[in-house]
């Protein structure tokens, strides 16, 4: 059976009006009927008027399909003024994850720097990585990266 036509439903338009004024009139922007709207800017009597609007849009191809993509922030890691040290565990794992691969060892890596021993010059008491780099803790929260 192939259809005719379409039949609107009924709209059902809320009156915000009072007694003592200080309402809104617009005109909607689908089907034109007249509506008290509760907002100054409201551009549709009804969410379905709001809806049929934005299909054909969308069928029209006036509105460009809009993808969210999350911004991918680098964390830089954080040094100390002069740049001589890396200030905390985790901006040491910072600087590993941007310049290496460390294929989500963070736990692993984190942990190691945090027992190291401090005040130590000694290299049996360092963390190495990748064999080419390794760090020294120097207080609490100094990690210095040395080279071979």
């Amino acid at each position: 059976m192939p259809i005719i036509s379409y039949v609107p439903p009924k709209k059902n338009i809320h009156d915000n009006r009072t007694p003592n004024g200080g309402y809104y009139t617009a005109k909607c922007d689908n089907c034109g009927t007249e509506f008290y709207p509760k907002r100054s800017n409201a551009k549709y009597c009804t969410p379905n008027c709001a809806l049929i609007s934005h299909r054909q849009a969308v069928a029209s191809g006036k509105t460009a399909k809009i993808e969210k993509q999350k911004a991918k922030k680098s964390k830089k890691p954080k040094l100390a003024e002069d740049g001589s040290y890396f200030i905390g565990a985790n901006n040491v794992y910072q600087y590993l994850k941007a310049n290496y691969d460390t294929r989500g060892q963070k736990e692993i890596i984190i942990q190691s720097l945090l027992s190291l021993v401090t005040d130590v010059d000694d290299v049996d008491d360092a963390y190495f990585f990748n064999d080419k780099i390794y760090f020294r803790r120097e207080s609490e929260r100094k990690y210095y990266l040395m080279n071979f």
